[in-house]
């Protein structure tokens, strides 16, 4: 695995700023200085889960801005955390031995971890140059990330829900036009087994629900290429269901490629 090294450290610009007092007469007033950097990142607050038991895990969504030659391309990072101070510090971007697929973006799950209930300062870093710094609050299953000033990052997703116990969620890969009416024949009978998830608009890591009740799937979930997508509730036993996906996956005329998850883990 190679190190490719994409931070961009703003040596001119802190040289500027540190000769700015030097040009300044005695009667000029002080001003405040504002420095805004281009993003290098996209950063969502996000809980990954557990694909044994859904486990929830806290932690950061970082992708990076600029697209590599294939998608094996991962962030590293270095986290910390130290009763309420939290600290994410974006490291370098590795380069897989070997480059497969089509050119993608960097992209890494940032775990920090589990979380009581209060307030936190969290800093997020870019390499040694770069400190975003601001509060984390966490109640009840919501997190919100206060940052005023974001600086080389696009923060996308600023508040977070997790997701409701007894919820599952998915999609059926379907690259050919023909396979949607067996895709949409699964669905139904997952509706069966199921009930509607009754969700307030928001984001919830893996999608998120508009005001009108649309469910939209975040990019580490979302599928290349058509898909048709499903989020219900099941709760209880997940042993029919499993048993329904695996009769088609396995279907010997058209057996289907089905991605779902549970707050229980992967089925």
């Amino acid at each position: 695995m190679k190190s490719f090294h994409t931070l961009r450290t703003p040596f001119i610009m802190l040289v500027l700023l540190a000769l700015l007092p030097a040009c300044r007469t005695a009667q000029e007033p002080e001003a405040d200085v504002v420095v805004t950097l281009n993003p290098e990142f996209t950063v969502d607050l996000y809980e990954q889960r557990g694909p044994v038991d859904g486990r929830a895990t806290f932690g950061l969504w970082v992708e990076s801005v600029k697209t590599f030659p294939c998608a094996d391309y991962h962030i590293t990072s270095a986290n910390a955390v130290n009763n309420s101070d939290i600290t994410v510090q974006v490291r370098d971007i590795m380069e897989p031995d070997t480059c497969l697929g089509a050119p993608a973006k960097a992209h890494s799950f940032l775990p920090v971890g589990d979380l009581l209930d209060g307030e936190y300062e969290l800093s997020f870093l870019l390499g040694e140059a770069i400190e975003n710094k601001g509060t984390l609050k966490v109640a009840n299953g919501r997190y919100e990330w206060n940052l005023a000033q974001p600086a080389g990052i696009d923060l996308q997703n600023r508040v977070l829900q997790r997701i409701p116990d007894g919820l599952v969620w998915g999609f059926i890969s379907t690259p050919q036009e023909q396979d949607m009416p067996r895709a949409q024949q699964c669905i139904a009978a997952i509706k069966a087994l199921s009930q509607d998830a009754v969700l307030l608009p928001d984001f919830y890591g893996y999608f998120t629900v508009s005001g009108s009740g649309s469910v939209f799937f975040h990019k580490s979930f979302s599928p290349e290429g058509n898909a048709a997508f499903f989020v219900r509730r099941l709760d209880g036993d997940k042993g029919a269901l499993r048993n329904l996906l695996d009769d088609y996956r396995s279907d010997l005329q058209l057996p289907l490629q089905i991605t779902c998850w549970s707050t229980e883990g992967e089925l």
